[in-house]
C-alpha cells in the first residue's frame, strides 16, 4: 500500500514533466540535445568515449551510457527522456522506503521519510532536468548499495560483499557524490544495525572486544570502498580541473569558502522547512565582488554548532538523530563549496541525497521526543499528511517553472538578485527565437553585473553580428578573450566576423589558435580553408578542407568547398 502511495505521489507531482522539452541554453544541450556523441546512441565508440571523456568537466561514464541508451530507445523525444527521470525518481522513493523499513523495522516512519523524499520541492530540479540524470542514478545505486550491505551484514559472504562493491562502483561512475557513502555505512553500523555493540561472552569470540576495537574492524571492512572512493575523487578532480570548472583560491579565498559553506548548511535546512523562492542558480557572492556579512556567518555557525551538540548529547538515547544529522552534514561536504566547482553558492539539487539523513533525524527525533504524549499517534498522522500534501503542492508548483527555458530563467530573475547566468541564458534563448533586441538587453545586463563575464560578451557579440554591427561584435569577442583567453567559441566567432569583414589574415590567426587547442575542429578547418581561398592560397585551403572532410565525412559544406578548390587548382594548372 505504501509503495503504491509513493508511486502515486511522485506521479501527481511530476507527471507534467513528460510533456516538457529539453531545457535550452543549459546542461541539457551539453548532455543530450546538442551532444553529437550521445545522439549516435549506444555503441562501442560511444562506450569508449564515455569512459575516457572529460566532457562536462566530469567523469561519470554510467551517466553517459544512460543518456545514449535513451537515445536508442526514444531518439530525441524530450518527453521520453523526462519520463526516464520520472521512473528513476519513483524507483528511488520506493526503494528508499523498502530499505529503510528493512533496516529499522519501522514501517510508517520509513514511509514518511520516503514520502518527503518523493515530493519535496527542492528535488524538482533533480527530476525535471534531464541533465540531472546523474543525480538520480547515483541515488539509485546509493540505496542499492545500502540494501546489499544489509544483506552482507546478515550473512557475511564474499559474494554479498562483491555486490556491495559493484553497486558502489556503478554509483561512483554515475556521480562522484557517492564518495561519502562509506562514512554513511559506518553511521548505519552504529544505528540501526548496532554493530558497535560488543558481542556477548561465548558468541563467536572468547574475549569481548571493546567498542573501539569493533569500530576499527568496521573501518577495515570498508577499505575497498574507501579505495574506490579515492580513485573516483582523483579522476573527478582531474576532469574538473582540466575542464576549468574548479575555482582557484585567488578567485575565492579559503575564508570566503568556509563562510559560504557554513551559511549554506543553514540555508539548506531553512529551504527544507520553507521551500520558497527556488532558482536553478544562486550566484556565489565572490563572483559578484561581494562578501558574506560576518554576522551571517556567526549566526549560522552558532546554529550549526548548537544543533550538532544537541544531536551528539542525545546520541545515547536517540542515536537516530545523530546518525541522520551527521548523514546530512557529511554528504553535503563534497558540494558545500570548500572545493568550489562552478559559480553557484548553493544548488537545490545538492539536497537530493543529504535530505534522506535530515528526514531521518527529524522523523525519528520527533517520534522519540514526543513519547508519552497524549493523542500522540493521532496528531502524528494529521501532521504527516499535512506536511506531505503541502510539500507535494509546492513541488508541483516548482515543477511548472521547468516547462521551458524562458520560464525557468524568468523565474530565477524574479526570485534572485544579480543573477548574471539567468540573464545570459534568457538572452541566448531569445536570440534563438530571433528576438535580438530583447536578447541584447539581457546580455548587457549580465555584463553590467559581471563586467568580465566572457560567455555574455561572446553571446552579445553574436547578436550584434546578426544585427550587422560587426565592429561592436568584434569588440565584445575581444572582451571575452581578455577574461578567458582559451575560450574556443569566442575565438571561432571572432574569426568568422573578421572573415565576413574581409580581414582574412586576422581571421586566420583566430582559426589557427582554435586548431592549436582543438585540432579536431572540422568547422575551424573549413572556415580557415575559406579564408585562405579568399587570399588565393588554394593549396593550403585544400589541406584544411580535406582535414575537415576527414574529421566529419558528412560535412557537406566542407565537401563542396573542397570540390571547388580542386576545380580552381585544376583550372589554374591548365
Amino acid at each position: 500500500m505504501i509503495v503504491l502511495a509513493l508511486a502515486g505521489a511522485v506521479l501527481s507531482v511530476y507527471w507534467e514533466v513528460t510533456r516538457f522539452p529539453f531545457v535550452e541554453a543549459w546542461d541539457d544541450e551539453l548532455y543530450v540535445s546538442r551532444n553529437p556523441v550521445v545522439q549516435r546512441g549506444l555503441n562501442a565508440e560511444g562506450a569508449i568515449w564515455a569512459f575516457t571523456t572529460r566532457h562536462a568537466a566530469n567523469w561519470h561514464p554510467v551517466t553517459w551510457l544512460s543518456h545514449m541508451l535513451d537515445v536508442d530507445l526514444f531518439g530525441l523525444d524530450a518527453g521520453r527522456h523526462h519520463s526516464m527521470n520520472l521512473f528513476l525518481h519513483t524507483l528511488n522513493a520506493t526503494f528508499l522506503f523498502l530499505v529503510l523499513q528493512r533496516l529499522t523495522g519501522a514501517v510508517w516512519r520509513s514511509g514518511y521519510v520516503a514520502a518527503l523524499f518523493a515530493v519535496h520541492p527542492l528535488h524538482a530540479e533533480s527530476v525535471a532536468w534531464v541533465a540531472e540524470r546523474k543525480e538520480l542514478l547515483c541515488a539509485l545505486f546509493w540505496i542499492l548499495t545500502i540494501w546489499a550491505y544489509l544483506r552482507y551484514v546478515e550473512n557475511r559472504r564474499i559474494g554479498r560483499y562483491a555486490l556491495v562493491l559493484l553497486f558502489f562502483l556503478l554509483g561512483l561512475m554515475s556521480k562522484p557524490m557517492m564518495v561519502t557513502l562509506p562514512f554513511v555505512l559506518l553511521l548505519l553500523d552504529w544505528w540501526p544495525l548496532g554493530r558497535l555493540e560488543p558481542e556477548t561472552e561465548g558468541r563467536k569470540r572468547h574475549l569481548k572486544p571493546s567498542r573501539w576495537g569493533l569500530a576499527w574492524q568496521l573501518v577495515l571492512e570498508k577499505i575497498p570502498l574507501f579505495v574506490l572512493a579515492v580513485a573516483s575523487a582523483v579522476a573527478t578532480s582531474y576532469a574538473q580541473m582540466k575542464g576549468g570548472a574548479v575555482a582557484s583560491l585567488r578567485v575565492i579565498p579559503i575564508g570566503d569558502r568556509f563562510a559560504n559553506a557554513v551559511v549554506s548548511w543553514i540555508q539548506y535546512i531553512w529551504k527544507t522547512i520553507w521551500p520558497s523562492s527556488l532558482s536553478f542558480f544562486y550566484p556565489h557572492p565572490a563572483y559578484l565582488g561581494k562578501t558574506i556579512p560576518g554576522w551571517h556567518v556567526f549566526v549560522a555557525g552558532a546554529i550549526l554548532l548548537v544543533l550538532t551538540c544537541l544531536a551528539i548529547l542525545r546520541a545515547r538515547r536517540s542515536p537516530s538523530i545523530a546518525v541522520g544529522w551527521l548523514w546530512f552534514l557529511g554528504t553535503l561536504v563534497p558540494v558545500i563549496g570548500l572545493v568550489q566547482v562552478g559559480e553557484q553558492s548553493t544548488a537545490d539539487r545538492y539536497t537530493y541525497l543529504p535530505h534522506i539523513g535530515l528526514f531521518i533525524a527529524g522523523t525519528w527525533g520527533i517520534a522519540d521526543l514526543t513519547k508519552g504524549l497524549r493523542f500522540r499517534e493521532s496528531i502524528a498522522v494529521v501532521l504527516a499528511i499535512a506536511t506531505i500534501v503541502a510539500y507535494a503542492v509546492a513541488g508541483r508548483h516548482q515543477v511548472t517553472f521547468w516547462r521551458s527555458g524562458i520560464a525557468l530563467y524568468e523565474r530565477a530573475l524574479a526570485v534572485t538578485a544579480d543573477n548574471y547566468l539567468a540573464h545570459n541564458n534568457l538572452g541566448l534563448v531569445l536570440e534563438r527565437e530571433g528576438r535580438l533586441e530583447e536578447a541584447e538587453t539581457h546580455f548587457l545586463e549580465a555584463i553590467r553585473i559581471d563586467p568580465g563575464y566572457a560567455l555574455a560578451h561572446n553571446n552579445l557579440g553574436l547578436v550584434l553580428e546578426r544585427q550587422g554591427r560587426a565592429n561592436e561584435a568584434i569588440f565584445h569577442f575581444h572582451e571575452a578573450l581578455k577574461t578567458a583567453p582559451n575560450n574556443l567559441n569566442a575565438m571561432f566567432n571572432l574569426g568568422n566576423t573578421l572573415s565576413r569583414e574581409r580581414h582574412f589574415e586576422e581571421a586566420l590567426v583566430q582559426y589557427r589558435n582554435v586548431l592549436r587547442m582543438d585540432p579536431g575542429n572540422a568547422k575551424a578547418h573549413n572556415n580557415a580553408g575559406t579564408a585562405l581561398m579568399n587570399q588565393g592560397k588554394v593549396e593550403e585551403a585544400i589541406d584544411h578542407f580535406r582535414e575537415a572532410v576527414r574529421l566529419e565525412p558528412d560535412y557537406e559544406m566542407a565537401r563542396r568547398n573542397l570540390v571547388r578548390a580542386l576545380l580552381i587548382r585544376s583550372t589554374s594548372s591548365h
